[in-house]
């Protein structure tokens, strides 16, 4: 079995390689309800749907323009936007999503950074 490494991992926002990217995540997750028919003492679970959040951690670079402030400007306006999360040099999950948050760290002791949340918009993520 063969065991990765994030050293080749990367983010991309629609064509274009995001500048700095230090980390990501990728939580995806199954929404049910339960249910339980009166008489019944076990619950019973029904499929909802899919969902997909996470965040992408880049060290700060305003010049990053089709990257990261292209997600910034995306954050603020609202809009949907194509990423792929590539884990290795070839394998991605990819989907579309809102940028659901921002948060700027500035520290004496640390390169400022950008953390971007990111939720799905409904659209299927799949990896491949």
């Amino acid at each position: 079995m063969a065991v990765h490494t994030g050293v080749r991992g990367s983010v991309l926002y629609g064509t274009v390689v995001v500048a700095k990217v230090s980390e990501f995540s990728l939580e995806v997750s199954t929404d049910t309800t339960d249910f339980r028919i009166l008489g019944d003492s076990w619950n019973q679970r029904v499929y909802i749907g899919n969902d997909a959040t996470g965040t992408i951690t880049c060290q700060w670079d305003p010049s990053d323009a089709a990257g990261q402030i292209a997600m910034k400007n995306a954050a603020l306006g609202g809009t949907i936007i194509a990423l792929k999360l590539y884990d290795t040099a070839t394998n991605f999950w990819g989907g579309n999503a809102f940028i659901t948050g921002m948060s700027q760290n500035v520290s004496d002791e640390d390169v400022v950074s950008m953390e971007f949340a990111f939720a799905g918009d409904g659209t299927a993520w799949s990896y491949t």
